[in-house]
């Protein structure tokens, strides 16, 4: 792999060491993402690729979402815009999942709070889906639209749910007509997993037979 002498950037993760190899962080910091990816689940003690805990068997996560370096990682993610870190986190979910992008016929992902996307100038589930199609060449499509909502994370699993009714739709200048057998949804996190079964509902109900959640982390 060709290193970057002449301007070498730092991790993303830690923001202090130069990165080599053309990956987004330091040596120090995919040991620590490789320990993350044996972390078992604290419920069942399973590996995250082996783990049905909260009954989101068919979700396709890299890790669980627990200790400082999970949480600097999604953090990062949320609040700078990275490709670079985008793309080495698509190609470590689906390493860690063990799934055949090409078998989907379409990648889309959960919408962020508009407020958000306006503070932090991106979607980062947008900007993850476009890295799976890119590289995978997965056909990237926008079907959803979130129509109002809140802020999820300090909220209750009931609450989340109750929060999460009505909150998501069909884009009115998307083409339902057009049927897919299989989608990749992508999100960021998935904690009670109700953003992403409400949106998995709507695609199911309307422009899909099959619905896959893919997201790079999931609380245990």
């Amino acid at each position: 792999m060709k290193t970057d002498i002449f301007s070498p950037l730092n991790c993303a993760l830690c923001k202090y060491n130069i990165c080599y190899n053309e990956l987004p962080f330091c040596a120090e910091c995919i040991g620590e993402l490789q320990r993350l990816l044996i972390s078992p689940c604290r419920k069942c003690g399973k590996l995250p690729s082996l783990c049905e805990c909260g009954g989101n068997s068919g979700l396709r996560f890299a890790f669980f979402y627990k200790g400082r370096t999970a949480q600097k990682l999604i953090y990062a993610h949320k609040t700078k815009a990275d490709s670079r870190v985008a793309d080495f986190l698509a190609e470590l979910v689906v390493r860690s999942s063990g799934i055949n992008p090409k078998s989907y016929d379409a990648v889309a992902f959960v919408p962020r709070l508009r407020r958000n996307k306006r503070r932090y100038g991106y979607d980062q589930s947008e900007l993850l889906a476009k890295s799976l199609s890119r590289l995978y060449g997965i056909e990237l499509i926008y079907p959803l639209e979130r129509v109002g909502g809140s802020e999820q994370k300090l909220l209750g699993r009931a609450e989340r749910y109750k929060n999460m009714k009505n909150r998501f739709k069909i884009r009115e200048d998307f083409d339902t007509e057009v049927k897919y057998n299989k989608i990749l949804l992508v999100d960021d996190v998935c904690t009670t997993g109700a953003t992403i079964t409400a949106c998995a509902d709507i695609l199911r109900g309307n422009i899909a037979r099959g619905v896959v959640p893919f997201v790079i982390a999931k609380t245990d």
